[in-house]
């Protein structure tokens, strides 16, 4: 495998545990973290054994649809962000991505083969994957459900449909037919602050007047404490922005991560 390389746990989520290794010693010790640990993620004990794999670096995407009597529906290849590349907790999504359509291609007709190969049914998908040095798609993983942090309420304002209906469809073998789904683009930013245990107030709310915000949530009152474990929960609220433009999206997102500060 070489390295960097990965090492994970089997069964966790929300990128508990989850460390890229560039030496043999830092993957003796992440190794280790998942062997010997008594990790308790909401409630389920974590499996003591470790999935080691290749480092993939490039961009990662998500692709979110459904299968229904074999036929696979596309609703959205999403972009990802994360908060570094040792750790990875996801900072951000942007659905409706605009890509480069031969790339589009490519990575919807990877996602295509590997559920077909699984022989998926009935049922969402939700798949991320990386590109890797030659451009082409690598999975990370998938599952026969929706995607998590709201990706489904921001395909519902980029495509203006109810895409859980049909998901739901999906699920009872109904026939519902899609309807033209728009072209807009939707994200979500999460306000990660790794280092904050609580805080005493918020300030630049003012920023979110100079954009036609669709959500914004804090997580945490003043003096609430933030856990340590796991580090998804150092996310501390979102903002959600619907767009035509991509770029100014991304703007939009960047400007207000930076503006909204929480003071100690």
């Amino acid at each position: 495998i070489g390295l960097p390389s990965m090492c994970k746990p089997i069964d966790a989520a929300g990128s508990v545990n989850v460390r890229r290794v560039s030496t043999k010693e830092e993957a003796t010790t992440a190794a280790l973290r998942i062997l010997e640990g008594h990790d308790v993620l909401w409630g389920y004990p974590l499996a003591r054994h470790v999935l080691y794999e290749e480092y993939i670096e490039g961009k990662e995407y998500s692709v979110e649809g459904i299968v229904q009597y074999g036929r696979i529906y596309h609703f959205s290849l999403t972009e990802k962000n994360v908060s570094d590349q040792l750790e990875f907790v996801e900072t951000g999504h942007i659905v409706n991505v605009p890509v480069e359509a031969g790339l589009k291609k490519r990575i919807e007709n990877y996602v295509e083969d590997v559920l077909h190969h699984l022989g998926a049914n009935h049922c969402p998908f939700h798949a991320e994957v990386r590109l890797n040095k030659e451009g082409k798609p690598v999975l990370m993983e998938i599952a026969a459900r929706l995607a998590g942090d709201k990706i489904g309420d921001l395909i519902n304002l980029a495509r203006e449909i109810n895409y859980f209906d049909y998901v739901y469809a999906a699920y009872l073998g109904e026939s519902l037919p899609l309807p033209q789904m728009n072209s807009h683009f939707a994200g979500i930013r999460f306000f990660y602050r790794p280092e904050i245990e609580s805080y005493a107030s918020v300030t630049g709310r003012e920023i979110l007047t100079k954009y036609k915000i669709e959500e914004f949530v804090l997580y945490y009152g003043p003096g609430d404490p933030i856990p340590a474990f796991p580090k998804a929960l150092k996310r501390l609220g979102h903002v959600i922005i619907k767009d035509d433009c991509y770029e100014s999206l991304v703007h939009a997102l960047d400007h207000i991560d930076h503006d909204i500060i929480f003071n100690s």
